[in-house]
Formats: C-alpha cells, structure tokens, sequence
C-alpha cells in the first residue's frame, strides 16, 4: 500500500535533504511498522489535468495512483491550485484525508459552529457572532455579555485571539481593527466560558475512534494553544465526551484530526470550540521522549487499523 503526503516547500526540502522534523520522521517510522510507503510531494508539482481519464502527473511525469493521500500542512493554505489538487485525487476516488469539504469547514470556525447546532444541536457552543464594522456594539454586548472572545475566524494556533474584557476594550480594538481600509480579515465575537480559561481539551479521532486525548493547560495565558506557551496533561475523558467528540467528527467527516472542547461549570459539561485536520505531533512526541511504550503502540497501530 502507498501513500502521498501532500507537503509545502519547506518540507520538500528537509525531506530531499533527509533532515525531517521529529514529528514528520515519527509519521514516517510509524506508516513503516504496517508496510505502508510514503511519498512526499509538493502540492505545486502536482498537475491538474482533465481528460477522458484521470491521470496523475507529477514533475510532469505520469505515475500510479496512490492509495491514499494525507495533507500534512498546517494550516491549509487558501491556494486554488492545492483546492484544486484535493479535488482531483476525491474525483478519481483516491481516499484523501481529509476531503476539501472538511478543510475548508475547520478553517471557519463560524461555520463549524453552524453545521454542528444543525447537525448535533446537543452539542454545547458558545455563543457566538459575526462581528464587522458596522455591528452595534450593544447587541454585541445583549447577546454575547462580557468578557468575551474576539478571534479571526480563521485563526489558527491561538493567534488573532483577544480577551475582551468590557465594552469599553471592544470599542477600542474594534475601531482600531476597522480603521484600516485594508483589513479583510472576519471577526467573530465567542461567549468567554470562564471556567476553561487557559485550558482545553484535544480529542484526537481517527478512522471513527478515539485515538488519544489530552488537556493542553496555560497558567500565564488565557489562551491554552502549545503556540502560546501551552503544556500537555494526560486525560482520560469521561465516556460521554468521547462520545459527542465522535457525534462531531462524524457530522462533519473528519477522519482524522482533533475535535476541541472547553471545560464547563460542571463535571461533566463540555463546550465545543473547534475542529482541526491535523492536530500535529507534539504531544506524541512528549510521549516518545517520555518512553510510553504503551501508547506509542497505539500510535503504530493506526495506520495498519484504518488504512486496511
């Protein structure tokens, strides 16, 4: 079985020069354990073409369909070509995780929102509104209260994130945000769930299953991301959170990534915050520095258990 790892430049390099990251080695040993090859390839070297046959050109070379693709690049970039690639390996029924859809669905956090309380509406969410220029700070502030969240609607790795604590803050970074002719970025105004701030849970699913799940904690940020100074600790979920984790990740056809939640005021009462195509290697590194051999194990397993 083979596999083509959808990479940007600066993977290509360090693959070509046999000098990948950690994490893209360990995806590499891991694959390897069930018999499964892995090529990287730059989505930019891949052709589109249609024909009375699909056929898959890269470096201007035909070559066999793989068997499955995998998109490693964090965050998806907005590139019709890479849309267009995803599309054509979907269209000549290559499985692909995960689909243009999904992808696309995980980058506007908005509209994640949207389609889960349509398709899962006992789902917990925060409240949660589109903010732009012309949007009345008072509704704002009937709807959503304070303190609340500001955030890009298609941030990623906690950046573009704000904790606005009165109506007073709003207004002032509201209008700083809005004075610029140039901004074309989307805000989204998100209920502060106070009893999360600085943490969160990852649950990471794959192939319709829990893989593995961690809570990422933040003592001198509100925001708990790894990017912003956030740690892992072990988590064992309650069975209900696996399960609306599950309900999410089937809704909206993510095979593999991570679906995130926040703590609520009670023990068993979780908040969905957002979905990721690929939730990265962080933490199974932490474990692969700590010697676990136990999950590592169900690490290797994976590839073998859901690409069969």
């Amino acid at each position: 079985m083979k596999g083509l790892v959808l990479v940007e430049d600066n993977l290509e390099k360090y693959n070509n020069e046999g000098n990948n990251p950690r994490g893209v080695q360990f995806l590499l040993d891991a694959f390897k354990k069930s018999n499964i090859s892995l090529e990287f390839v730059n989505f930019k070297n891949i052709q589109v073409i249609v024909d009375d046959e699909f056929k898959l050109y890269i470096n201007d070379e035909n070559k066999d369909w793989p068997d499955f693709v995998i998109s490693i690049i964090v965050p998806e970039p907005d590139d019709y070509h890479f849309l267009s690639v995803k599309r054509m390996f979907e269209s000549a029924g290559v499985k692909i995780v995960n689909s243009v859809e999904t992808g696309m669905t995980a980058k506007d956090k908005l509209y994640t929102l949207m389609l889960v309380k349509s398709l899962v509406p006992e789902i917990n969410i925060p409240k949660t509104m589109l903010v732009g220029s012309s949007t009345s700070f008072d509704l704002i502030e009937d709807l959503i209260g304070f303190p609340l969240v500001l955030k890009v609607a298609d941030g990623h790795g906690g950046e573009g994130v704000s904790f606005i604590e009165d109506k007073e803050n709003l207004v002032e970074i509201l209008d700083m945000i809005f004075s610029s002719e140039k901004n074309q970025e989307s805000y989204i105004a998100e209920e502060a769930i106070m009893a999360s701030m600085g943490r969160d849970i990852r649950v990471v699913v794959y192939g319709g299953e829990v893989l593995y799940t961690f809570i990422r904690r933040n003592d001198n940020d509100f925001r708990s991301n790894r990017h912003q100074g956030g740690v892992f600790e072990d988590y064992q979920p309650p069975e209900s959170l696996q399960e609306e984790a599950l309900k999410v990740a089937g809704a909206l056809d993510l095979n593999y990534g991570s679906v995130d939640f926040l703590f609520g005021e009670d023990e068993n009462e979780f908040y969905l915050c957002e979905i990721n195509t690929f939730p990265g290697f962080s933490y199974i590194l932490s474990k692969l520095d700590e010697g676990d051999e136990d999950f590592l194990s169900t690490i290797y397993k994976g590839p073998k258990r859901f690409f069969f």
